[in-house]
């Protein structure tokens, strides 16, 4: 028995055009990989393989702890990879790698890009609240200026907001209320 695959006739130029949009594609594709920054040379805390990494991003998302821990016993010292979904995490160990962190400036380590990297934060919090940060000096001088005054009022609020969410009992122990 011979099987033969014949592809129906398209209409004119429709063919070329789902042959150039899969070019466009696999382009995009291999752009896309080939940006992201070669770590093969980092060890791995897990499998680093295709499959792998991704059950080690499972195992990094239940117990994160662990997974740290396991990685700084097996490479105490240097710095080791642990997979997060998407991406690698660099997670640096030893007194001397952490001294470097720490001295490092703005322009070769950001906290701000490394946040909106793992959040997505450009999204969450809009591009303006990311990258122009108004508000962190307000909540450093007046808020905190005003933290003793505000204290009662903010305890307050949180009592209320627990006595409504939960149903609290003398005894320690709570009913959770479910809204649909």
């Amino acid at each position: 028995m011979h099987w033969q695959f014949q592809v129906p006739p398209l209409a004119d130029g429709t063919q070329v055009a789902y042959g150039l949009a899969g070019i466009v594609v696999a382009a995009l594709v291999v752009a896309n990989l080939s940006k992201r920054p070669n770590l093969d040379a980092i060890p791995t805390a897990g499998s680093s393989t295709w499959l792998g990494s991704w059950w080690a991003s499972i195992q990094f998302s239940t117990r994160a702890a662990d997974v740290v821990r396991d990685g700084y016993k097996n490479h105490k010292g240097t710095p080791f990879k642990v997979s997060n979904g998407c991406h690698w995490m660099v997670i640096v160990s030893g007194p001397q790698l952490v001294e470097d962190v720490r001295k490092a400036s703005k322009d070769e380590l950001s906290f701000t890009e490394a946040a909106n990297d793992t959040m997505n934060l450009e999204y969450t919090w809009g591009h303006d609240t990311l990258y122009n940060p108004y508000h962190i000096p307000i909540i450093r001088s007046q808020l905190t200026r005003n933290l003793k005054i505000l204290c009662p009022d903010i305890r307050d609020e949180i009592v209320t907001a627990f006595e409504e969410t939960l149903d609290l009992r003398g005894n320690g122990e709570f009913v959770i209320n479910a809204r649909h």
